[in-house]
């Protein structure tokens, strides 16, 4: 059985070096895991590339240590803003596609 499938939501997640990294919140997706943030320093939640995980037993066992993976998560706050700037993109992208077409049908 695949390790990540396994995860479950309130088990603890261990860096490499065996310090706690956070709480299962749940699965975001296949690909990456949820910290509840009750558990975080900084009261947000913080996902985890489910990428990272070594093995699962009692709980998720990562293949970086805690400090590797606390200086890599991402927050809740990172990925709204991460869509908000893709969603831009994407306008800006919309609004040179049109103008080069109504330039070329002008010509």
């Amino acid at each position: 059985m695949n390790a990540i499938a396994t995860i479950r939501e309130h088990m603890q997640v261990l860096g490499s070096d065996g310090t706690l990294v956070g709480v299962v919140d749940h699965m975001d997706g296949k690909d990456k895991i949820k910290l509840t943030r009750n558990d975080s320093a900084d009261g947000q939640h913080h996902f985890i590339d489910a990428g990272l995980v070594d093995h699962v037993d009692d709980s998720v066992h990562l293949s970086k240590t805690a400090a590797e993976v606390m200086g890599e998560w991402t927050s809740e706050e990172a990925l709204d803003l991460e869509e908000d700037e893709a969603g831009i993109a994407d306008i800006e992208q919309s609004a040179a596609q049109k103008q080069k077409e109504w330039t070329e049908r002008r010509r």
